[in-house]
Parts: C-alpha cells; sequence; structure tokens
C-alpha cells in the first residue's frame, strides 16, 4: 500500500538558532511554533506478535523455536522486499537539478571529512569494535556533535541500500531487535524510488528531554562502485511535538562496493544536539548512537546472509567481535543462554552445529576460559560428543597460559587435539574466530597474559633485589670493588635497556615515557611481555616489532646485568669468607634462576611463534605440538641454561682468581676466532637493515659480541639460527665452553698448589675435590639435559643444531620458499648485503610486479613496507597514489552550513 503524501511541501531547512529552555537544568530547545500533527501514518516500536511456524524443527525448548520461526519469517519477508527495492534502484534514476545540487555539495563535505584529521579526536570509547575510520567532537559552544565511522558490510552496496531504505522492514519489529531509544517513528512520504521523508523521535540520556529528527534521505549512484545517501533536515507544516526537542542531523553516507560480497559503509554526521550535553553523555551515549546504524547494517548482513559455505576469515572476525560486544553488554553471568541465542541467530555458527551438534559445547567451554591440564580426547570428530567437546574446548584456556600471544595459543590448540585440524581445513573462518576470541580472552581475563607475566617480572625484580642486596652486603664487609662492579653492572643494563627504549619509541612521547618508566621500575622486560602477548603489532613509527624490542631487552640485560653480577658475586663466594651466607647463595641461585628462564622464554616464544613457522618451516619448529612433550621440552631447556650459567660463571671466577691476565687474553683469541670464521663466511654482517657505514659496522660488532658471550654463558637455542652463530658453531661452541670448564678449574687448583701457603690465604668454602664433583655433577646434568631434549623435540630439527648456512644463503631460501608476493617482501626488512647475491633477481621481480601492484593496491603493500625497497631498485618506477589533506572541524562545519544554506523545494 503507497504511504500517504503530507499535503504540504517539505522545505530544507535552513541553519537555525535554537533558543535555550530556561526551564530544564540543561540547556536545551524546544520548538518555537509547535504546530498540530498532521494525519500520516504513525508506527510505534513495538514487538511484533508472530505466531510459530508448525513446520519449524523444535530446536531446544519452545522460546528459542519460536523466536528461531519470527527471525527466519521476518527475513524472507524482508529478502522479499528488498529484492524488489534492488530491481527498481537498477532501472535509471531521474534526479531534477535541487536533488543533484545537493549530492554534489553534500560530496564534497564528505571528501574532505574523509581524509581529514584536523582537531578530531579518535578516541573510541564506547564505539563498537567493528567500526574503524572513527574521528569525533564535540563542539560545545554551537552544540554540535562530528562524528564518523566506518563498517564492512557483508553484502552488494544496492543491497545495503535497500536495507537502509526500507524503514518498515519486519526486522525491526522483532522483540530482540526493538531499538529500545526509539520511541517512534514515521514514514512521511516517498517522493520516488530515492527519495524518503522520516519522522524519528529518539529517547535522550537519563534527565534529558527526548529528541525529535524530520530529516529526507536521498541517494544516487557517484561511480561505477560507490553511491552516496544524503539525510538533511527538512521542515514539514504542522508537524512537531511539545514533548519533544527538535534537533537536526545532517548524515552522508557513501557505500562503496568493494566485491559482489563486501561493502564499505561510511557515515558522516554533524548533529545539532539542540542544547549543551556533558562530555560524559556526549561520548558514552550520543557518539555510540550517531553511528549505531553501521553496525545494526553489518549485523544484520552478517547473520542473515553469511552461511557456512560462504563464510571466510572476515566473517570469523566479525561474529567473534559481535559476541564479545555482546558479552560486553550483558556480562558473563548467562554465558550459556548467550551462546544458544549466538548460535540461533547467525547462519555461519546455526549451519555449523547442524553439521556437528556438540559445536556449541566446546564454544561454551572456551569462552569458560577456566584453567585446568588438557585432558586427551582420542575419539575420531564424526564420534564426538557433547562430553568430549567440553574437554576440548576446556583445553583452550591452557595453551592461552603456556603460549605467546593469541595465534600461538590457537595452533597450540589444534596440535592437541587433531580433530580440530580437521575444521580448520574445512571452514576458513575458524582459525580467525578462535584466533580472535584468544586475543579478547586474553584482554579481559587474561589471567594467562597474567602468569607469564608476573612470572617474568617476578624473577627480574627479585633478580634486581638479590644484586641490591649484594651490593649492601659487600659495602657493609668493606669490598667495595665488589660493591661497584655490582652496582656497574646493573646501571648498565639499564642504560642499554633506556637506549633501545629510546631508539624505538623516540617518536612517541607517551610511549617513551611508559617504557621508560619500566625501566627504571625494572619491569621492562614485563611490558614488553604483556605487550606481545596481547598481539600487540608493530606502529609506523618503530623500528622495531614488539616482539623483537622483547628479546633486545632481553638479551641487553642477560649480557650487561645478569652475567656479569653472576661471575662477581661467584668470584666473591669464592675469595671473601665475609660475604659468604645462606643470603648470598639464594641472591646467586635466584640469579641463575632468572637468566635460564629468560632464555629459556626466548627460544621457545621464537620457535612456537605462528609467524616465524610460517615464515620458515625449516628452522623453527622443534618444539613438538603435544602440550606433554612441550612442558618436558621447555624444563630441558631450563635445565640447559641453568647448568651451562653455573659451571661457565664458576670456570670464569676460577680463572681470574688464577689470573685476569690469562683470562682476557683467553677472551680475545676466543672472539677472534668467532669474528674470523664469520668474516671468512662472508656472514658478519647482521641481518638489521643497512644504516651508514661506520655505524653499521659499530651496531654489528656490538651485537656479534654480545651473542658470543650469551650464547657461552647461557647457550640460548635461538642463537643456533643462521643470523645469530650459525647451528654449527652453536653446537661446537656449547661442547668448547663445557671443556674450558674444566680447564678453567684445572689451572686454578695447580695455581693454588704453587702458591706459598700462609695464613693470609682464604679457604675455599669447598675442597677441590668437591669442586671437581660439583663441576662433573654440572656437566652430566647438562649431557642428560641435551638428551632428553633431542629426544623429545621434532627430529627433523636435529640437523639445524648442524647447519652450516649462512645468513644469506637462509634468507635467499625464504624467498625461494614464499609461495606470495607478501611472503617475498619479507626480504627488503633485512640488510641488503644477505640479499645482494642476487639483486639482479629482485629487481626483475618487482619489475614484472609493479604496474599490477599499483592497480591492485594490495592492503599489506603499504608506504611502511615501500620504503624497505632500496631506492635504485624501483628508480624510474612510478610512485603509488595517495591523497591526504588535514581539515579542521571548524571548516567542515563551515562547508556543512553552506550545503544546508541552499533552500530548494520539493
Amino acid at each position: 500500500m503507497p504511504e500517504p503524501r503530507v499535503k504540504k511541501p517539505h522545505k530544507i531547512m535552513s541553519p537555525t538558532k535554537v533558543s535555550p529552555d530556561p526551564g530544564e537544568d540543561v540547556v536545551e530547545h524546544e520548538p518555537s511554533h509547535p504546530m498540530p500533527e498532521p494525519k500520516v501514518k504513525t508506527h510505534i516500536m513495538s514487538p511484533t506478535k508472530v505466531s510459530p511456524d508448525p513446520g519449524e524443527d523444535v530446536i531446544e525448548h519452545e522460546p528459542s523455536r519460536i523466536r528461531l520461526s519470527k527471525a527466519r519469517r521476518a527475513q524472507a519477508i524482508d529478502e522479499e522486499t528488498r529484492r524488489g527495492l534492488v530491481a527498481k534502484y537498477k532501472e535509471e534514476q531521474v534526479y531534477d537539478d535541487e536533488e543533484l545540487d545537493a549530492f554534489t555539495r553534500y560530496f564534497k563535505v564528505f571528501s574532505m571529512f574523509d581524509t581529514s584529521t584536523g582537531d578530531y579526536s579518535r578516541k573510541r570509547g564506547n564505539i563498537h569494535q567493528l567500526v574503524s575510520d572513527v574521528l569525533t567532537k564535540y563542539d560545545a559552544k554551537e552544540h554540535r556533535l562530528y562524528v564518523k565511522g566506518s563498517i564492512i558490510v557483508r553484502a552488494p552496496a544496492l543491497d545495503v541500500i535497500a536495507f537502509g531504505m526500507d524503514y518498515e522492514a519486519e526486522h525491526f519489529k522483532l522483540e530482540e531487535n526493538v531499538d529500545p531509544n526509539c520511541i517512534e517513528y514515521r514514514v512521511l512520504w516517498r517522493k520516488n524510488d530515492h527519495s524518503i521523508d522520516v519522522y524519528d523521535v529518539r529517547k535522550g540520556p537519563p534527565g534529558f528531554k527526548p529528541r525529535e529528527f524530520v530529516v529526507r534521505g536521498q541517494w544516487r549512484q557517484i561511480a561505477d562502485d560507490k553511491w552516496i545517501m544524503i539525510n538533511i533536515p527538512i521542515q514539514v507544516e504542522g508537524l512537531g511535538n511539545k514533548k519533544y526537542i527538535r534537533a537536526e542531523v545532517v548524515r552522508i553516507c557513501v557505500y562503496h562496493q568493494l566485491s559482489e560480497t563486501k561493502t564499505k559503509l561510511s557515515i558522516v554526521s554533524n548533529i545539532n544536539m539542540a542544547g549543551s550535553l556533558p562530555k560524559f553523555i556526549v561520548d558514552n551515549f550520543a557518539v555510540p548512537a550517531a553511528i549505531k546504524a553501521l553496525t545494526v547494517t553489518a549485523d544484520y548482513f552478517q547473520h542473515s546472509q553469511r552461511g557456512l559455505k560462504v563464510a571466510d576469515a572476515e566473517d570469523g572476525e566479525a561474529v567473534a567481535i559481535f559476541l564479545f560486544e555482546k558479552l560486553k553488554e550483558i556480562g558473563m553471568d548467562n554465558l550459556d543462554e548467550t551462546v544458544r541465542d549466538f548460535f540461533l541467530k547467525f547462519a555461519m555458527l546455526r549451519e555449523f552445529e547442524k553439521n556437528y551438534p556438540w559445536g556449541r559445547d566446546m564454544f561454551t567451554a572456551v569462552l569458560k576460559n577456566r584453567l585446568r591440564t588438557p585432558a586427551n580426547v582420542n575419539v575420531p570428530i564424526k564420534k564426538l560428543r557433547g562430553e568430549d567437546a567440553k574437554v576440548i574446548g576446556a583445553g583452550f584456556a591452557f595453551n592461552l597460559f603456556s603460549a605467546l600471544g593469541p595465534e600461538a595459543a590457537f595452533e597450540s590448540w589444534i596440535a592437541t587435539y587433531p580433530q580440530l585440524q580437521q575444521l580448520d581445513t574445512e571452514f576458513r573462518w575458524f582459525r580467525s574466530f578462535f584466533v580472535l576470541i584468544a586475543q579478547r580472552l586474553l584482554g579481559t581475563v587474561g589471567w594467562g597474559v597474567k602468569a607469564r607475566v608476573s612470572t617474568g617480572a617476578l624473577l627480574s625484580i627479585i633478580d634486581a633485589i638479590s644484586d641490591v642486596y649484594m651490593f649492601v652486603l659487600f659495602s657493609s664487609n668493606g669490598e667495595t670493588f665488589y660493591a661497584y662492579v655490582t652496582l656497574v653492572a646493573l646501571v648498565l643494563s639499564m642504560v642499554g635497556q633506556l637506549l633501545i627504549t629510546f631508539f624505538q619509541h623516540r617518536k612517541c612521547p607517551p610511549d617513551l615515557a611508559m617504557h621508560t618508566f619500566a625501566v627504571f621500575t625494572f619491569s621492562k622486560p614485563a611490558l614488553d611481555a604483556l605487550l606481545v602477548a596481547r598481539g600487540s603489532e608493530k606502529k609506523e613509527h618503530q623500528p622495531l616489532d614488539p616482539h623483537k624490542e622483547l628479546v633486545f631487552i632481553k638479551f641487553t640485560e642477560i649480557f650487561l646485568e645478569a652475567i656479569p653480577a653472576g661471575i662477581i658475586q661467584i668470584h666473591a663466594f669464592m675469595t671473601v669468607k665475609s660475604v659468604r651466607s645462606a643470603a648470598a647463595i639464594v641472591s646467586i641461585l635466584m640469579s641463575v634462576l632468572a637468566t635460564a628462564y629468560t632464555s629459556t622464554i626466548i627460544s621457545y616464544d621464537m620457535d612456537t611463534a605462528p609467524n616465524k613457522r610460517k615464515l620458515n618451516k625449516t628452522f623453527y619448529g622443534f618444539v613438538p605440538d603435544s602440550s606433554k612433550k612441550r612442558s618436558i621440552v621447555f624444563l630441558a631447556m631450563i635445565s640447559i641454561s641453568a647448568t651451562q650459567i653455573l659451571a661457565k660463571s664458576l670456570s670464569t671466577a676460577l680463572m681470574i682468581s688464577t689470573s685476569a691476565t690469562h683470562f682476557l687474553l683467553y677472551l680475545l683469541i676466543d672472539f677472534g676466532i668467532f669474528f674470523a670464521i664469520k668474516s671468512l663466511r662472508g656472514d658478519f654482517w647482521y641481518w638489521i637493515p643497512d644504516f651508514d657505514l661506520l655505524l653499521e659496522i659499530f651496531v654489528t660488532s656490538v651485537i656479534r659480541v654480545v651473542q658470543k658471550a650469551v650464547t657461552d654463558y647461557t647457550a640460548i637455542i635461538l642463537l643456533r639460527h643462521p643470523f645469530e652463530c650459525g647451528g654449527l658453531y652453536f653446537f661446537l661452541n656449547v661442547l668448547l665452553c663445557q671443556a674450558s670448564c674444566f680447564v678453567g678449574l684445572f689451572l686454578f687448583t695447580e695455581s693454588r698448589k704453587s702458591e706459598v701457603q700462609d695464613q693470609d690465604q682464604v679457604p675455599l668454602p669447598l675442597s677441590e675435590d668437591n669442586l671437581w664433583i660439583s663441576l662433573v655433577g654440572l656437566s652430566v646434568a647438562s649431557a642428560l639435559s641435551w638428551v632428553v631434549f633431542f629426544l623429545t623435540i621434532e627430529r627433523s630439527y636435529i640437523t639445524t643444531f648442524v647447519s652450516r648456512q649462512t645468513g644469506a644463503k637462509y634468507v635467499e631460501g625464504i624467498y625461494r620458499a614464499a609461495d606470495n608476493d607478501e611472503k617475498r617482501f619479507e626480504i627488503f626488512g633485512f640488510n641488503r648485503r644477505n640479499y645482494k647475491h642476487f639483486e639482479a633477481e629482485l629487481i626483475g621481480f618487482l619489475d614484472d610486479k609493479w604496474d599490477e601492484w599499483r592497480e591492485a593496491q594490495p592492503p599489506w603493500l603499504t608506504p611502511q613496507v615501500l620504503r624497505t625497497i632500496p631506492p635504485e631498485f624501483i628508480k624510474g618506477k612510478k610512485a603509488f597514489e595517495s591523497a591526504s589533506i588535514n581539515v579542521s572541524a571548524s571548516e567542515i562545519s563551515r562547508r556543512l552550513t553552506e550545503a544546508r544554506s541552499s533552500k530548494s523545494t520539493t
């Protein structure tokens, strides 16, 4: 039935000055001349009463069956209506001059706003996480709110437009979809297929009067893949209500069709709130309400159109976000009911449960996130029951606890339960859904992150406290040399961490301040671990990603503080009788434990990181997928590092006691051989991108010294990497370090025998025989740890411990093994000397692909990535086009006012 027309023509409103109402606590606006309402079709928002479909299957209980029946019936009606509208929209649309002029004016304003940052805020507040490109500003003087946001809708653009124009859709009448803030809406007039006039009344926040809006919406195609819709205030004679305050809204929507099933919907709103509102109300109520249309639209097409067969990775992320936004709104108290409602609502999940009836039990167990030891489930996927699924889901929490980051947790989970690997292969959305679930669980109830970070922070702080204690102990006993050396090691460690922090965060003062504070409180490694575990990505101003920053910080702490402090404490314990105490022994053991744990975490996290395993499967992946084997490997690595630290530190302390000069000579020879091997093999330069030559020589030399020293004292498994020591050198060096420990003890005992016995000679805390027994015990423990390690890891990776591959060959291997352009581009992040031997091939690769990339503009090929290409590789090539302007909110407001000032009559 056609809509009744308003007898009087509607006029587009010109800017009006609203007068305050002195009777209200907050300045608000009353209509100047309230008029009786015209006789038009009115719809009061209330739930539709739909009787259940007798043909529907019973799902669980009556309310669920009825709700699903209503939703499906409403969906069928709306789809039929939308098909009819889309068919009309595809016909030629005739626009008069006034309509065309309005489109032209408002699209210019949108284009300006779309590329503007100006004096807008990017704070999200309560805005839905699927909404991107968020800009907001509230002008308290003008009582105007400016909001911009975008969202991806999984539907063609014309379908999205039809959904926006169908104000009387059955979907909005369903009980669960009724907007509680909408008091009333009316379709006043449908001028044609592309224009509609609407009256809308919205509740105000508590203590504020409702706002009424009278707007005209009209759309038009402006390019092959773009449409624009403008919503502008209009005047209707006889329309108004004293109970409400007339407000104005100018809204510009742009529909950019990205593919046949994907549209980017962007909204720019300029709202005259007709009265001042507190900032809290604006941020938490007005701003989310202003762009709620984005999430309503995306939600509708996501749950109704994206079924199991078509759902992809983006659908998995979107559904997971919708789930957590709902949980954020209603809490976790009724989790079972919430998950059930989501499985009923979203076609993707509903169809998944039809194929796998135990699916909802597994999803619910995952979301409960209760830590427990994972139990084995050896049942084939086709024979799984609800109880089995609950066990599998409950195992997700343990992997969150033990893995570094969301994707690593997911990889570990599906490795623990092979049944899930079939689902990961069969459904494109499965991985992205649970990776995002892992990310949100880590961010909300992240006891796994807290445990990991707290353990690292606690050990780091205890180690620092033990060093301070030893400083006080040395000072109180008059051992100023030991006291100063301990203090210098602690200060140098902090200085090193500060330099890395400045290098990483110098372009972002707030981040620099936060990380600097963490350095002074000995919690920098813990802060970095927290950021990595929560999936933080590299920011544009940062030269290193968070994981690499974490590794550099830990290596600095080990090299400048842990190793020197351990040696000096053991040396003092052996030679100074007054400092021997149980507390000193505890301090030494805590330092060893902290260093061993840090060393193990570095290797374990790097090896289990999914991005590392994808980058090079031939090197990363020695840690098994089994949770039990992972625990064994982790403990074996801690034992390897702890025994290496104790044995090497003890022998170093004894060699220094014998002759400090001879020890320095030994270091020069040992390090000289290492540098000679690296240089002769053409493997001296480190992987970091090119700097100034002198700076590069200095940085590479420092890093090589740190690598060698840390390998000697901790045997970090990661340092077998071709970029570091290399597999064969690493393994031989571990054996030589063990042998050097016995040589050091032999020289020490022989030196004491040759000394003249006198009363001033300090007796050892252990006899020489006991020293030999202790060192042999440490070597045996180390050997047993290595045996357990090699028996437990994935056997195919044993060859990486004897590999002779150089860093340059490793980079070439990455390029050869890459199956797409994005992975091939990884090599430009390395030092140019690492790919110099096949530069001609890389230049040819860029020549072949450049025009294709310029046309397609792949999302991974960002300006930051393009800057990693050596300039001479792309000399003469056309640059990638990008546009950016910076316009203030006041300028955009002026343009909007100018556009609205153009009066026209329908």
